[in-house]
């Protein structure tokens, strides 16, 4: 049976257990980065929880409604048993009536075509090869872009250099996607805790003039290597400095049971870039229901 647990009557040993055992075990689907990244999650259990899925929620004009929290790409159903269509139909239908609008985000094993999701599009590197064969799958523009990044006289940093990054993606496509202030101090927020949890890391290049022009920030849990956020400016764009920083993360964790996950994108442009590096597709669907009265579907809109 699935039932409904708000947030304080969930069992965090138990929901964690379910997660790890979890084929489609991801990051996002532990408690703790529940808990950094949400402003609310209850939660829908199955049985002994032998399968979940967080509810990730807001409240707005009265209204309760699930959403997708800032960092947390997929969500939607962990589970330890087998993961058939039937077992995904029914998590659907039990989410609670009181969440009047649903736009959440599922997980790639989530992917049953259900009628009510679109599929969004996201990238990963299998790395269990020796760093010369992976580079071999490389685009013949990606291997030019990583040797014009090599005659620059960059610097390689690896300290925490969340700042810098965070202020060339604000300067640059941040623009573009008007990001607000709450979302960057959110961001900020969930990535210091990540740091300070040992599992968030970051590569920088810095010029001649010690300026920051490219940056990444990424965890590395349980195998797989997620591209969480990243950073570039116009030098970035023309030295190829953000390929030379890819090729550099593919090389530190090459040759080993991983993933790299570029969380992404349904982006033409970012899509071919992470495609260079020899992605594949790995997609997963977005879950929308629209349960709110007649003049506030249109308010929606």
């Amino acid at each position: 049976m699935i039932r409904y647990l708000k947030h304080n009557d969930i069992d965090y040993v138990k929901w964690d257990k379910c997660i790890s055992q979890s084929p489609n075990a991801l990051l996002y689907g532990y408690s703790w980065f529940l808990n950094l990244s949400a402003d609310h999650w209850d939660a829908l259990v199955l049985d002994d929880y032998d399968a979940v899925m967080p509810l990730p929620w807001r409240k707005k004009w009265g209204v309760h409604y699930l959403y997708q929290p800032e960092m947390m790409q997929q969500g939607g159903v962990f589970s330890s048993v087998n993961l058939n269509e039937d077992l995904l139909s029914d998590f659907m239908q039990a989410i609670p009536s009181h969440f009047r609008l649903v736009e959440i985000m599922l997980n790639y094993a989530n992917d049953f075509l259900l009628k009510e999701t679109e599929l969004r599009r996201n990238l990963i590197l299998n790395l269990n090869n020796e760093i010369g064969d992976l580079q071999k799958a490389y685009s013949d523009n990606c291997r030019r872009n990583i040797k014009k990044s090599r005659k620059e006289s960059y610097s390689i940093n690896e300290n925490f250099e969340w700042n810098n990054i965070m202020h060339l993606f604000a300067e640059n496509k941040g623009r573009d996607l008007q990001i607000s202030e709450y979302w960057k101090k959110r961001v900020t927020s969930i990535a210091h805790a990540l740091y300070h949890k040992g599992i968030g890391h970051s590569i920088s290049l810095f010029n001649s003039h010690n300026q920051c022009v490219a940056g990444i920030f990424y965890v590395y849990f349980e195998q797989r290597i997620y591209f969480l956020f990243s950073g570039s400016g116009e030098e970035a764009k023309n030295s190829g400095a953000m390929h030379f920083l890819v090729d550099m993360l593919i090389q530190e964790y090459a040759n080993g049971n991983r993933i790299l996950d570029f969380e992404g994108s349904n982006d033409e442009g970012l899509a071919r870039f992470y495609k260079s590096f020899g992605a594949v597709e790995q997609n997963y669907p977005m879950l929308k229901i629209n349960r709110l009265p007649i003049i506030m579907r249109w308010l929606k809109k």
